[in-house]
């Protein structure tokens, strides 16, 4: 499966299982492929972790591993890298509500999830991302009577700027 975003090619190598295991890309300026990320499932067909290779070069700089809940619901993300000041902690609350994307989660995450720093797509809704650095984003939502979020905002604990996000179903 090969897709073309703003000039960057992107193309997925898949396992037996239809999982993707490799990620790489062409940029405007290279001939050949370069992998971008690796990725290791767990037997359930859960991401576990993402390896994040040099964007000139195929070395592994940083990994980033998830826990995830009953629920399918990344609890916590973290990168380990063998940069020093690369490093992360991310913890994770969600609420009881269906989430519309999980059933597109692998694909969302896929072509998302540039340097690791997203999550997969849980079974619910995410209402707090907690980082090491104190960082907390906040999710709040508005939802249609048969459960499914209508909108959410998202707020920064250290930005007054709040988000918006609308959903719309056929």
């Amino acid at each position: 499966l090969s897709i073309d975003i703003n000039g960057d090619m992107i193309t997925f190598d898949f396992n037996n299982e239809g999982g993707v295991i490799r990620r790489k890309s062409i940029v405007p300026g290279q001939q050949s492929p370069t992998v971008r990320n690796t990725y290791v499932y767990d037997i359930v067909g859960k991401i576990i972790s993402d390896s994040l290779h040099g964007y000139w070069t195929p070395d592994v700089w940083g990994v980033f591993s998830f826990i995830y809940d009953g629920n399918n619901n990344v609890i916590e993300g973290k990168l380990t890298s063998n940069v020093p000041s690369v490093q992360l902690l991310k913890q994770c609350e969600y609420d009881k509500h269906p989430n519309p994307l999980y059933d597109q989660r692998a694909l969302i995450y896929l072509l998302t999830s540039h340097y690791g720093y997203e999550i997969p797509e849980g079974k619910n809704n995410i209402l707090k991302e907690r980082f090491d650095d104190g960082t907390e984003l906040s999710y709040n939502y508005e939802y249609y009577s048969n459960g499914l979020p209508r909108q959410y905002s998202i707020h920064h604990s250290s930005d007054p700027l709040v988000s918006y996000v609308d959903y719309y179903y056929e």
